[in-house]
Parts: C-alpha cells; structure tokens; sequence
C-alpha cells in the first residue's frame, strides 16, 4: 500500500536537500539526493521545473507555506535582518555558535554583539532559559526569534532584557516584526567568554590587552588568561573580544549574491563565492529522470 503525504510531511522531506551532504554531492556533480525526492513525488508543480535550481526554489516556497522549520527561520533572519539592517563591511555573521553549554542557533557582530535562538513550532522549549542565560552572558543583545502561532507559549516566561523578533506567514512569504527589542547587556562573563571560543582567539585577547602572553605552561595557558581577563576592564575584553571574533573567516559578505533560499546554507558551510558559482552552476542543468 502506498503512503500518502500531506504538504508539512512532504515539505520535512524537502528540507533536507537543504544540507551540507547536498551541497557536497552537486559540487560533486551528483543529483542522487534530489533525484531520489523529486521521483518520489511526481506532482504537476515538481515536474514543471525543468533545472534542479528551479526545484529548488519550488521547495523552499513550499517549505516557507507548509513546515517554517529552522532553516526556514534561520534563512530569513538572514535575508530580512542581517542583510536588510546589518549588511555592511565590519559585519559578520555565525550559524551554530557554541556558548558555554549551549549552541546560539544565529550570532551577529559587527558594533554589537546579537544571538538569535530560534524556537520553531517543532521545537521543545526544555532548556531555553537555560539558552538564554549563557547567551546573556557574553551577547551585548539576545533574541528569540518565533512564530506568531508561539508568542504567547513564550511571553511570559522570558528574561525582560530578551528581544522578541515574530514571524508570520502572509501572502506567499514571511513577514517580521520586532515585537520587543533586546536590552543591552554592557557585561561578559569571563568565565562563559573562555569556555566560548578557540584557544587561540582567548590568547590573542590577552595579547592585546596586556601586550604579551603570561609566561606559563601550555597546560596551566587556560587558567592564567582566565585570571588576567578576570581582572581586565571589562568594556576592552568586550570590544577586545568583538575585533578577535571578526578576523574568523566568513562568507557574510558575499551572501547578498546568493539565491535567498541559499543563504543559511552558505552561512552553514561558510561556502566561497567561488564554490555557490559551481554549486548554482550545477543546479542549473535540465532534470533528466
């Protein structure tokens, strides 16, 4: 017996060609991952796309409709903040920032620090406040980012200082509004800031504070920088901490040249110019099964 798909259960499926195994495969030049979906619904609106790059964009219109998953929110957190609000030269933007125990879903830098936590209306709510605590932490600015139909499962129970950024669904396409801006928190934590970044992006904070590294072990590096940031002023470890995050490479620049349904996935794979050019190029030639 065959199994029918309603249109959320067929859009979960498409939302996962939306991934680095995918973006790997057509750089590749295989379409196995798209083939295998596109054969198995053989609709009317499927088989009048006639390149996989037109596919694609049918997909992600019909995930936007039917399943507003993360990717979809991340997607346009990208397209209707970062690139409408923020998109300048000093600008950078992270997927999946680790944040002492937690993982921010979207970070920001450019003259403030912003974490975004999106909560889906899949998502579970059990460790939010726990997410947003360690956000606080080291953000000038957090925000949870949610659909209209979860606001009021919300409202209640955030920190005051949260921002609050809603999406809705209307007339083919997501809409936002900032229903609550973020206070700015003007404080890090030492502690959540060393337990947040790379070994080489804490030491070049203290270099450039205290102008050279304390003259200690490898294995006692940790606890010294730690202890010298402790005492820092506060205000240079943060401005410290926002110049050194920069020189991470991304492709935050160039996104503004990505198809809009691409744009997380290339602030994913922090994919190059060079690589989106192959990517779409792949994806333009004619579907053949």
């Amino acid at each position: 017996m065959s199994y029918t798909y309603d249109n959320t259960a067929r859009s979960r499926i498409y939302a996962s060609l939306f991934s680095r195994r995918v973006v790997a495969e057509v750089l590749g030049g295989s379409y196995k991952s798209i083939d295998k979906i596109y054969d198995l619904f053989r609709d009317n609106e499927a088989l009048e796309r006639k390149t996989y790059l037109d596919y694609f964009l049918y997909l992600y219109r019909s995930m936007m409709k039917h399943y507003r998953c993360e990717y979809v929110f991340k997607n346009e957190v990208i397209n209707k903040i970062l690139l409408r609000h923020f998109s300048n030269p000093n600008t950078i933007s992270l997927s999946e920032f680790r944040v002492n125990q937690s993982i921010a879903d979207l970070v920001m830098f450019n003259g403030v620090s912003r974490a975004y936590e999106i909560k889906t209306d899949y998502d579970s709510d059990k460790r939010l406040i726990s997410q947003l605590t360690d956000y606080n932490k080291l953000f000038e600015k957090t925000y949870l980012v949610i659909s209209a139909a979860g606001y009021s499962k919300y409202v209640n129970e955030l920190p005051q200082n949260v921002g609050i950024i809603v999406f809705e669904y209307k007339n083919g396409r997501l809409v936002h509004r900032v229903i609550r801006e973020a206070e700015k928190n003007t404080i890090i934590d030492i502690h959540t800031l060393m337990r947040s970044i790379r070994a080489t992006e804490y030491k070049n904070i203290v270099k450039e504070i205290y102008g050279t590294l304390p003259n200690v072990s490898e294995f006692d590096m940790f606890e010294a920088c730690e202890n010298l940031l402790k005492v820092a002023d506060n205000k240079k470890v943060r401005d410290t901490f926002m110049n050194v995050i920069k020189q991470r490479k991304t492709n935050t620049q160039s996104l503004g040249q990505f198809e809009k349904c691409f744009r997380q996935l290339g602030v994913a794979t922090n994919m190059t110019l060079t690589e989106y050019h192959s990517f779409v190029n792949n994806l333009s030639k004619p579907i053949k099964i």
